[in-house]
């Protein structure tokens, strides 16, 4: 991918809560407040969080070792990140990660766009296998209860589908949007991609084609000097000398 594009994390879009249900919907109307969704890949099993951006690094990591709190995550982007809302630095967070693979997070951690950060997971008594995504603008390594008693993340929170594109390369299915408006990486990346393959192809042709007509132009000019060597138009002895007379163009070796 040639621009830094902040994408979906995961293979499957499938959404089983959105922001503005469920008990999610305090997160949302209340203040301060985030936008979580609950991303649950292919709905069976543990579906893999891929890095959504050319390089993210761990800012913090949130691992209380209490099944009654979950667990998270917290990514920044290293470099800024193109979104449908604008460029900037990102952040992103990944709630109820599971104990066993927490263990392996540090601060300071480097990902690389495509690379696993994680599996879905179902610590602090989550009832499922998912994730708890929310996204924004800047950085955010903590939380904070809102007025409604939720614990919200601190820092400027977006609406995911304001701050993802899909890139459909990459996310093959959308099983459930939530009636959300994704938008798709714009279609000008494969264009330029698609001229410049294009503009490679031609100057090789042109390459090619010079090539024969230099080939072409050494056989002429030998075939000429050869032509002009050999041909006299007329020879005259006058006082022990001759004479010769050639055309425009011709030359003379004397041996």
């Amino acid at each position: 991918m040639q621009n830094n594009y902040f994408t979906f994390p995961m293979e499957t879009l499938n959404i089983s809560q959105s922001y503005n249900e469920g008990n999610h919907l305090p997160h949302t109307t209340g203040t301060p407040k985030d936008y979580p969704i609950d991303i649950c890949g292919i709905d069976s099993g543990q579906s893999a969080v891929f890095c959504p951006c050319d390089e993210m690094i761990v800012t913090a990591v949130y691992n209380p070792n209490n099944k009654n709190y979950a667990n998270t995550l917290y990514l920044e982007s290293t470099t800024s990140c193109i979104t449908p809302s604008g460029k900037d630095i990102v952040f992103m967070t990944l709630t109820h990660i599971n104990d066993i693979e927490m263990a392996r997070f540090h601060k300071g951690q480097i990902f690389k766009r495509g690379s696993i950060i994680c599996y879905e997971g179902t610590s602090g008594n989550a009832t499922g296998n998912h994730i708890h995504l929310c996204v924004g603008f800047g950085t955010c390594t903590n939380m904070t209860q809102n007025n409604f008693g939720k614990w919200v993340m601190k820092g400027d929170n977006r609406l995911p589908q304001e701050m993802m594109y899909v890139d459909r390369d990459f996310t093959t299915t959308i099983k459930d949007s939530k009636a959300l408006n994704w938008r798709d990486i714009p279609q000008e990346e494969t264009v330029v991609q698609d001229d410049h393959n294009k503009c490679n192809a031609l100057i090789s042709t042109l390459k090619a084609e010079i090539a024969q007509l230099n080939a072409e132009k050494e056989d002429l000019l030998l075939k000429a000097e050869k032509e002009a060597e050999a041909t006299f138009t007329k020879e005259i002895k006058k006082d022990g000398l001759y004479a010769i007379n050639l055309h425009e163009g011709e030359i003379l070796k004397i041996k």
